[in-house]
């Protein structure tokens, strides 16, 4: 089912498998698809190279053919060498992926889903907040978000009215502890080896990480506290830390980074969030 009209292919910020004319036929498409006024945008995540992000996405237009949401994919280059080589803050502000992400948001109401990705999706608000009218809100999820707290405090600051509604997936510390990522080299998951070694300060406080939700010190910076606030509030239930059966849009059985896409019980909270909205879970 995954053809070009459902995906854009980028490595180092610029364009590779999708060409100018790929584009504009898939903007052509989504113009007349009968799901256009429903918009399913998905970024994935870290550590995830060509391959397996295509794989990836090809599963979920599958399990999500039926929704009524035009499924459009955002596939870069992120296997471990790439993220090990590479400055992503560099991709991130490419002057073709902000272009790309106003044109294809500008046909409908969109949902936005998924890790380093969620570096993306605070570029897509702050950016449609310049360039969009003014009523256009989108529907987030994030999926163990990787971004840090500052920049999601950032995003608030500047454009929170841009986001209808919420939701972050994640696991709680004690699973994230246990996801060893590289068997004798790197003891605990993705998310610790970027907060602790990839950022410019050591412990930095990444969005997705339960450690840094407490409000204490030393993480009471106002960056953490105010994105903590934010996502607090309890009859919202904006957050979801697995193992969690919180019913529908709000269970999780994720234990590795690298599942959050293949593990039945997120794949069917997102599925009910897709069809049904986040304003309906809960």
């Amino acid at each position: 089912m995954l053809d070009k009209d459902h995906y854009i292919n980028l490595k180092n910020g610029i364009f590779d498998m999708t060409k100018k004319a790929d584009l504009d036929h898939l903007f052509t498409t989504l113009s007349t698809a009968p799901e256009r006024d429903k918009l399913a945008v998905f970024f994935h995540g870290g550590l995830t190279d060509m391959q397996s992000g295509m794989a990836s996405a090809e599963r979920i237009m599958e399990r999500y053919k039926d929704i009524g949401a035009y499924q459009v994919f955002f596939i870069w280059e992120t296997g471990l060498l790439e993220v090990l080589s590479t400055n992503l803050s560099q991709i991130y502000n490419e002057p073709v992926f902000q272009q790309l992400l106003m044109r294809v948001t500008q046909f409908a109401h969109a949902k936005v889903i998924q890790s380093a990705g969620s570096i993306y999706i605070c570029q897509l608000l702050q950016r449609a907040d310049t360039y969009l009218p003014q009523d256009v809100t989108f529907d987030i999820v994030l999926l163990a978000p990787a971004c840090t707290f500052k920049l999601f405090s950032d995003t608030l600051t500047k454009c929170a009215q841009r986001i209808g509604s919420v939701r972050l997936f994640g696991m709680s510390d004690p699973v994230e502890l246990a996801d060893v990522l590289v068997l004798l080299v790197y003891p605990h998951s993705l998310l610790y080896l970027v907060s602790g070694i990839f950022e410019d300060e050591t412990d930095t406080p990444l969005l997705g990480m339960q450690r840094y939700y407490t409000g204490e010190a030393p993480y009471n910076v106002q960056d953490v506290l105010s994105s903590f606030a934010y996502f607090n509030v309890p009859q919202l239930q904006r957050i979801v830390w697995s193992l969690a059966s919180g019913g529908d849009g709000l269970s999780s059985g994720v234990t590795k980074h690298g599942n959050f896409y293949s593990d039945d019980v997120t794949l069917k909270s997102l599925e009910y969030i897709l069809a049904k909205g986040l304003q309906h879970s809960g």
